[in-house]
């Protein structure tokens, strides 16, 4: 049998990468028209959106779903715990988790790509 992938499958492929990277292009896009940077844009959105529907996320939970070193998101919440767009605090998670949570200066970010 042969491993190589068809004709067709590397087709379907290539049109999700470009429907793909369209969309990124046009939240990029909106990111920055809402004055936001795309890396800040999604740490939002990944706040807002949390799987369990509270609203709030840990550093170490929002470092799986950006894909981003838990440093890099460290850094990422601070700044913009700095300009009041999240904050930190209790809530409820377990041992020494901190959630971080809109702050109160943010606007929920559009789902609109």
């Amino acid at each position: 049998m042969d491993p190589s992938p068809s004709s067709s499958e590397i087709a379907s492929v290539a049109d999700f990468r470009a429907a793909l990277r369209a969309f990124l292009r046009k939240s990029e896009r909106n990111a920055r028209q809402s004055g936001l940077t795309p890396q800040r844009y999604l740490l939002l959105l990944m706040i807002k959106g949390a799987p369990d529907g509270s609203g709030q996320s840990t550093v170490t939970e929002l470092s799986e779903r950006l894909q981003l070193a838990q440093s890099t998101v460290t850094e990422l919440v601070r700044r913009a715990e700095e300009t009041g767009l999240v904050a930190r605090g209790g809530g409820n998670r377990p041992g020494r988790a901190r959630a971080v949570r809109l702050g109160r200066t943010c606007r929920p970010p559009s789902t609109n790509p």
